[in-house]
């Protein structure tokens, strides 16, 4: 990233990492509710995996920066979207039984594996909701101020 030469600077980079950020943020303070009993649908949780995978691509690409910190964000923002995904595999699995139960071996039994698959997909959610509050915890402004600052540190404040 050093050898970088963009055009206007962080300003280049400024508006996509900003959209990237709020419209993750706002998806997970979507799921998160004012309720706190947090059951999102298959579907929001799935337009929010689209949100993080934008931000994994983003983070990994300016790790240089600040390395310990953004890789770890890199880290925890991979993981995120691997725990998403199988989340959504599970959803699919849950549908799949539903429609065709005698495909997986009848009513009792597809019964029993969708109960099992429903259990492991409210650990995934737990699992995402936590790892998004991390992730998420920002206000957008203090988000793009920081990557500002670090971005000045590498390519000063003129880069």
């Amino acid at each position: 990233m050093a050898g970088w030469k963009l055009p206007d600077g962080f300003n280049a980079i400024a508006a996509g990492l900003d959209d990237t950020y709020v419209q993750g943020r706002q998806r997970w303070r979507g799921l998160v509710g004012g309720d706190g009993d947090a059951s999102p649908s298959p579907e929001a949780l799935h337009r929010w995996r689209r949100r993080v995978k934008q931000r994994w691509y983003h983070t990994r690409l300016l790790a240089p920066l600040a390395p310990d910190v953004l890789g770890a964000d890199a880290a925890l923002l991979d993981e995120l979207g691997q725990v998403l995904g199988s989340d959504h595999d599970l959803a699919v699995f849950i549908e799949a039984l539903a429609d065709e139960p005698l495909a997986w071996g009848g009513a009792s039994v597809t019964v029993d594996l969708a109960h099992l698959a429903d259990q492991r997909r409210r650990q995934l959610t737990a699992r995402a909701l936590e790892v998004g509050r991390q992730l998420y915890v920002d206000p957008a402004r203090v988000h793009r101020a920081r990557m500002l600052a670090w971005w000045d540190q590498v390519h000063g404040a003129q880069g």
